[in-house]
């Protein structure tokens, strides 16, 4: 019986079924713990590497987009999103292989054996497969390999573990003979589960280099063809493959995994006066002395407002970090008359509801 392409909010595709790590990233409840920026073979996908400069080759720890400087800031994030799980990135992670298992193991005894864990590895640094065995005694339940072709044979050394073996790998233009190769490699083998095909992006840190291969920009964040390079492959695997094959697009990392995983975080650490977009952002009013030498003080001014246009006091809050007074959207249309006639600007703000707080957007009124 043939099987079929199947779909996820028309942005993610697959045949078969989806990677267990997958179900938990698309609803937002994964953890990103990046373990080093560190790579052991930068010669092989530096070209096409989407890390930023400030994390390319640095071995700096984050969990989400929160640099990690004791083991506490980990679990603290990981209950901030109620995460169900973890995938662990870089780099590559098995390069600090000590700090990965440490971090599997401090992942399960504090959240339970069913808190899923993946990890993306080139395997490059991996000698013999006792180390896929430790991975596996730790407690890692699903690996996913990208790598070099000289070193798919170590594939085989993880499949006589307990962990889902699979494969992710960027859908590069022109590469189709050598992709498809490599899934006919991945067939044979009978145990491995699955390959995750991403879509190519494009951004400043891989941008120049994909110009000199000559890959063209298909929109402001991927690479023309792969998209269309995937389902020729999705086609191929779905009807002469067994393996479980998932293609997923530039725009599931941030339009879906992205935004369910803020808007997890955001409702766990907003204040009365904030209220959560559908992409997972603070939207509230702001009340800002814009020139910076108004009479007004702004931390006095809340009492003000608050007497005179009885606002609760839940609703309003002077945000000493940006010298702003913050106050619930729908407080904000009432007091910016006489807001303005003090010389203050007023408006509803878009916030990044992460650790980093900064303005998406600004809409004055």
């Amino acid at each position: 019986m043939m099987r079929t392409i199947k779909t996820i909010s028309d942005h993610t595709y697959y045949t078969g079924s989806l990677p267990e790590g997958c179900k938990y990233c698309l609803e937002g409840s994964k953890l990103v713990l990046f373990i080093t920026g560190l790579c052991p073979n930068p010669s092989f996908c530096n070209w096409y590497c989407p890390l930023s400069s400030k994390r390319k080759g640095v071995d700096d720890i984050y969990v989400n987009d929160i640099n990690v400087t004791k083991d506490e800031d980990i679990i603290k994030e990981a209950n901030l999103m109620e995460a169900k799980g973890a995938g662990f990135t870089g780099g590559d992670p098995l390069v600090k292989f000590d700090r990965t298992i440490k971090y599997i193991k401090l992942l399960k005894k504090e959240f339970g054996s069913k808190f899923h864990i993946h990890l993306y590895t080139t395997a490059s640094v991996i000698e013999d497969e006792e180390k896929f065995n430790e991975l596996d005694k730790a407690g890692l339940d699903e690996i996913r390999f990208h790598p070099n072709p000289s070193e798919w044979h170590k594939i085989k050394w993880a499949l006589n573990t307990k962990m889902d073996v699979g494969a992710e790998v960027p859908v590069l233009p022109g590469r189709y003979k050598e992709l498809l190769e490599f899934i006919r490699y991945l067939e044979d083998l009978k145990k491995v589960t699955f390959i995750n095909l991403n879509e190519l992006e494009i951004c400043d840190a891989n941008a120049e280099k994909l110009k000199e291969r000559n890959y063209q920009i298909r929109d402001l964040s991927t690479v023309k063809g792969s998209h269309e390079l995937a389902f020729r492959i999705l086609k191929e695997v779905r009807d002469g493959y067994k393996i479980n094959t998932h293609y997923c697009s530039a725009y599931v990392k941030g339009g879906v995994q992205l935004k369910n995983r803020m808007k997890r975080r955001a409702k766990n650490v907003k204040a009365d006066y904030e209220e959560i977009s559908d992409e997972g952002l603070f939207i509230k009013g702001v009340i800002i002395d814009q020139e910076q030498n108004n009479d007004v003080d702004l931390a006095n001014f809340i009492t003000v407002l608050e007497e005179k246009f009885n606002i609760p006091k839940e609703f309003i809050f002077y945000q000493e970090s940006k010298n702003r007074i913050e106050i619930h959207k729908d407080y904000i249309s009432k007091v910016a008359d006489f807001a303005r006639d003090k010389g203050l600007l007023c408006g509803i703000v878009e916030e990044w509801s992460g650790k980093n707080r900064f303005d998406v957007t600004f809409n004055p009124c």
